[in-house]
C-alpha cells in the first residue's frame, strides 16, 4: 500500500509540475550579445547582453534577472547576482577582463511576476581585442595573389578603359583605333542572340578610332565609333557614331602628341573622354547596345577581347593601357605599359 501511494504521489507531483509549466507558457528567446546571436570576433571590452521573454498569455513580465558568464575552462568570470529589474536590453558586462580569441558561454535566469524562474543559455567569441596592426603580427595571407585573380571579360558589362594614343608623324598617319567587345561568344552562335547572328572570329567588335585627318585644314578631330557584327546593318566601313573633339583639346599644334582617351562603359552605354577623366573632358555618350538603353535588356557590349587597329599605311603607338573596375575605387583589372 505504501509503495503504491508513493508511486502515485510521485506521478501526481510530476503531473502538477508539467501542468504549471504548460500554464505559464513562458520562455526566453533572442539571446544576443552586441545585438547579434552567438556573435564571433567581437572586440568590445564590455559587451552588452539582451534577451526577450515570450509567453502565450497576457500579463507576463520580468521582475528580476541574473547573468552568468563562464570561460572555456568552466571558470566563472562574471555573475551579476540577482538584480531586481525588468530591464532586458543592453545589460553591460561587468566581470573580469575578457581574453582575445576566446569563446565564452553565458546564461540568464529571469524571474517573472509570480517569482517563477526561466533560464536560457548561449555563447559568444571575442576577436583580437586590439585595434592596432600589432595584433596581426605573424598573420599570413591565405588567399591568392595577383597572379590568381581571374578576369572573365566575356561576362563583364561595366568597366573603364584608359589608354594613350600617339599617331606617327613621320608617316603622316591620321587614323588608328582601339578595339574592345570583340568575339563575344553570344554573337558567334546563332542560338545565343536574338538576331541569329553567327559571326566568325574577328567579325564582331567595337572600334574607337581617333581621326585627325581634318585638323591640318582647320577642322576638328573625331572619335569614330564602329559597331561591327552586333546587329543586322552594322558596317565596318561606316561609323556607327562620330563624336567631334573640341579644337582646344586636339589642334594643329598638338595633333601628333600623345593623347589620353578614356571609355567608361556601364551596361548599354559608353561615355567618351579625351584629355582627361573630368566632366569637362567628356565629348559624348553613346548607347552601343543594339537592343536598347535599359538595364532590363540583354547587355552589350561586354569587355570581351581588346586590341588595336590601323589601316594600311597608317602607324600609331598605344601605351598606358588599363582596364579598370567601373565602380570606385576603380581597381586595375589589366594593364600594359
Amino acid at each position: 500500500m505504501n509503495i503504491i501511494f508513493t508511486k502515485f504521489h510521485t506521478t501526481l507531483s510530476v503531473a502538477l509540475l508539467l501542468l504549471l509549466t504548460a500554464c505559464s507558457g513562458s520562455e526566453l528567446s533572442s539571446l544576443k550579445v552586441e545585438y547579434e546571436e552567438t556573435p564571433r570576433g567581437i572586440d568590445v571590452e564590455n559587451p552588452r547582453f539582451s534577451w526577450q521573454m515570450t509567453a502565450n498569455k497576457r500579463g507576463q513580465s520580468q521582475s528580476a534577472y541574473q547573468i552568468t558568464v563562464i570561460d572555456k575552462t568552466g571558470e566563472e568570470v562574471w555573475n551579476s547576482g540577482k538584480i531586481e529589474s525588468d530591464l532586458s536590453l543592453n545589460i553591460e558586462y561587468a566581470g573580469s577582463r575578457l581574453h582575445p580569441r576566446t569563446r565564452y558561454d553565458w546564461s540568464v535566469q529571469v524571474w517573472n511576476q509570480d517569482d517563477q524562474l526561466l533560464s536560457a543559455h548561449s555563447w559568444f567569441e571575442t576577436g583580437l581585442m586590439n585595434p592596432s596592426i600589432d595584433a596581426w603580427e605573424g598573420a599570413k595571407w591565405i588567399g591568392g595573389g595577383d597572379d590568381d585573380l581571374v578576369l572573365y571579360p566575356d561576362y563583364l558589362p561595366t568597366f573603364n578603359i584608359n589608354y594613350s594614343l600617339q599617331l606617327d608623324k613621320e608617316s603622316g598617319s591620321t587614323k588608328a583605333g582601339f578595339v574592345f567587345g570583340a568575339n563575344d561568344p553570344r554573337l558567334m552562335d546563332k542560338n545565343k542572340n536574338i538576331y541569329n547572328l553567327e559571326n566568325k572570329r574577328d567579325e564582331s567588335y567595337i572600334e574607337v578610332e581617333l581621326d585627325i585627318s581634318q585638323v591640318a585644314a582647320g577642322g576638328n578631330a573625331f572619335l569614330h565609333l564602329y559597331r561591327v557584327g552586333y546587329a543586322p546593318g552594322d558596317r565596318k566601313e561606316t561609323p556607327f557614331r562620330s563624336l567631334p573633339i573640341p579644337s582646344s583639346t586636339i589642334h594643329r599644334g598638338n595633333q601628333y602628341d600623345k593623347h589620353f582617351i578614356c571609355l567608361k562603359t556601364m551596361y548599354s552605354n559608353t561615355d567618351f573622354f579625351v584629355g582627361g577623366e573630368e566632366e569637362s573632358n567628356k565629348i559624348g555618350k553613346v548607347t552601343i547596345n543594339p537592343i536598347g538603353n535599359s538595364w532590363d535588356y540583354i547587355c552589350f557590349p561586354m569587355l570581351c577581347e581588346i586590341g588595336f587597329s590601323a589601316r594600311p599605311g597608317q602607324s600609331a603607338n598605344f601605351s598606358e593601357v588599363e582596364v579598370r573596375n567601373y565602380r570606385v575605387p576603380n581597381n586595375i583589372l589589366f594593364s600594359e605599359k
